[in-house]
């Protein structure tokens, strides 16, 4: 997914893909790394598939009572053939995406949320007690300044009640006010509803290049990444020796004279 993202990801990301020299300081790691050539090389690949993927719009055939989605399939607006696109790039990216099915809380028409392969971090569809764990990152508008957002974790839990009904729980780290330690509460608890009813069903599905399921496979794009992190090491190397071997360096000669008596 980094190198997807491109070269700003990928040196924001430092030690992570350029493990520093021995002895070197941050100041000439970073001036390394700055000097580095990133080609980038999987996020072309990534946009050439996905243009050859959807070479041809997708036709859509949709039910009357869920028309509206080919026009507004998420809560942005985006339409099915927008959402399309994502979920063929999470599938490039990350080898699996999880398409859930969410509605406002005031009751209005549902709409679909696209979850990267990373951000399904847990669950269990085979047991009694069956659940998904999804993660979320939310921007929250900071206390001491009003045109600050403060990015914040949470996690959504879709799971059933003790009689079977599907809930949500939203997980959140709060500050305990008398050990002022972080714990993970439930700040939310909703149950959403079809036609009045409760569900019996958890509305998430989890696709991969090999068909509809929630197995970890490796991405196709993962070997192209494996040889452009090679190929940005390299470069790496090649634009230090460069520098540090070639960089101009004055220096004095001189005839000493050692003979006796002089």
């Amino acid at each position: 997914s980094d190198f997807v993202d491109g070269e700003a990801e990928v040196k924001e990301a430092g030690t992570k893909y350029l493990p520093k020299l021995s002895g070197q300081t941050p100041d000439e790691y970073d001036a390394q790394k700055n000097r580095t050539i990133f080609f980038p090389v999987t996020s072309k690949t990534c946009a050439g598939l996905l243009g050859a993927v959807f070479y041809k719009a997708p036709e859509v055939s949709l039910p009357s009572r869920i028309s509206y989605l080919k026009d507004k399939a998420t809560a942005n607006g985006e339409s099915l053939s927008d959402l399309a696109v994502q979920l063929v790039k999470g599938m490039l990216e990350y080898g699996r995406v999880g398409l859930f099915v969410d509605r406002p809380a005031d009751g209005g028409a549902p709409y679909l949320v696209v979850y990267d392969g990373d951000d399904i971090t847990n669950w269990d569809l085979t047991d009694a007690d069956k659940f998904v764990v999804l993660e979320e990152e939310i921007f929250a508008r900071d206390p001491k300044d009003k045109y600050k957002l403060k990015e914040k974790e949470q996690y959504r839990e879709l799971t059933f009640d003790a009689d079977g009904n599907y809930i949500v729980n939203v997980w959140q780290e709060i500050k305990d006010p008398k050990t002022k330690k972080e714990t993970w509460v439930v700040v939310e608890t909703s149950q959403p509803t079809k036609a009045g009813r409760p569900m019996r069903e958890i509305p998430f599905s989890a696709a991969t290049p090999d068909g509809l399921t929630f197995d970890i496979v490796k991405p196709p794009l993962y070997d192209l990444a494996s040889v452009n992190l090679k190929h940005y090491m390299f470069s790496a190397d090649l634009s230090d020796a460069i520098h540090v071997c070639c960089y101009p360096t004055p220096y004095i000669s001189s005839s000493i004279d050692n003979s006796e008596g002089k």
